[in-house]
């Protein structure tokens, strides 16, 4: 079961996306009419997300020493089981409250780390860093004359030095998106403050790892979803992430999304048993050709041992697909047991 959600990150997406920002219309028509585009570019968030990725893919240093494409390869998988439906803005946002929550705060506690509550709070975030970024500046132009401890000094100082950036980006995107006169460079563009966001967080968390390995971990509570809020598409990207199926296209997300809705409706009077999982997995379970081509949407599928008794190619994937159906509706059954659990510890809050 993933950690307690920041009550930020369990509102209305809106209230911390665009929606979050107060629009105040300048009267130039020019400006009006960038300051329309600037909204409807924050309407996607894959931009933001393939620049969380570059961050932690690309070594700014430019010496390769802190390159790691695996964590690139995870990072990429748990944004698939994210999903795109959130706006550029709360991808941001939730990036920095991922990096200040579940890197910086629990890897490094000697930091005054706080977690924003809205986009604006990212300015409040680099101001409690600041302090800690001008101590470790100083300390990795005094380490340079010491080779042994350089680079542990240098990559403290970029560890911050990125946060406080991404923060600092996130806390300007509302100034960014209400302009008064029209803008031409791309720097001013609240899109591109966004994925400068993101950007920095994969430089922060490329850091972090090189200090603490066991920052590496964070990638797991990466776009984890809420048990009681995710919606039947996020629950069963999740389910297939779980299974061990990252690399999945629209046929495995459709069956998924169908064992979900399966699953939902023979426990709609209440909790049941794990056999029930079991059978609305067997009734979802493609056969066929169905099978086969669905076996091939996946390199971890496609990897996996055909049993020896399977006579053909469609058996063997027939076999391949009911063990993986069966593992995402283990998981299914484990995140309803969590979704009731949740549930009634609401239920007995104070004030209910």
């Amino acid at each position: 079961m993933c950690d307690a959600v920041p009550t930020a990150m369990q509102e209305d997406p809106a209230m911390r996306g665009v929606g979050s920002i107060e629009l105040s219309w300048p009267e130039d028509p020019r400006a009006r009419e960038q300051m329309r585009g600037f909204v409807a570019e924050l309407a996607d968030c894959r931009s933001v997300d393939d620049a969380f990725v570059a961050g932690i893919t690309d070594d700014p240093d430019g010496e390769e020493r802190h390159q790691r494409p695996d964590l690139a390869m995870k990072a990429t998988a748990r944004l698939r089981v994210w999903g795109s439906d959130d706006d550029a803005v709360s991808r941001a946002f939730d990036l920095v409250v991922w990096l200040a929550r579940d890197v910086l705060g629990r890897h490094f506690p000697a930091l005054p780390v706080m977690v924003p509550e809205s986009v604006s709070g990212g300015a409040d975030l680099a101001r409690a860093l600041d302090p800690a970024l001008r101590s470790a500046e100083e300390a990795a132009r005094e380490a340079a004359r010491i080779d042994e401890r350089a680079d542990t000094a240098r990559a403290h100082h970029w560890l911050l030095e990125s946060a406080v950036r991404s923060a600092r980006y996130l806390g300007s995107i509302p100034g960014r998106v209400n302009i008064t006169t029209y803008r031409p460079n791309r720097q001013s563009n609240p899109l591109y403050a966004c994925e400068k966001v993101a950007s920095r967080c994969g430089e922060t968390f490329l850091y972090a790892v090189a200090l603490e390995p066991l920052a590496a971990a964070a990638l797991e509570r990466l776009g984890h979803p809420d048990f009681v809020t995710a919606g039947t598409a996020r629950r069963g990207r999740e389910a297939l992430f779980a299974a061990g199926i990252t690399e999945f296209g629209a046929g495995l997300e459709r069956l998924a999304i169908a064992l979900v809705d399966a699953y939902d409706r023979a426990s709609a009077a209440g909790p049941v048993p794990a056999s029930t999982a079991l059978a609305a997995a067997e009734a979802v379970t493609p056969r066929e050709h169905d099978a086969v081509a669905l076996v091939r949407e996946s390199p971890q599928l496609s990897d996996r041992q055909f049993p020896p008794t399977a006579t053909t190619f469609a058996a063997a994937a027939e076999e391949v697909m009911a063990r993986a159906v069966a593992e995402i509706a283990t998981h299914l059954h484990s995140q309803s047991a969590a979704r009731e659990i949740a549930a009634v510890s609401v239920d007995r809050a104070p004030g209910r």
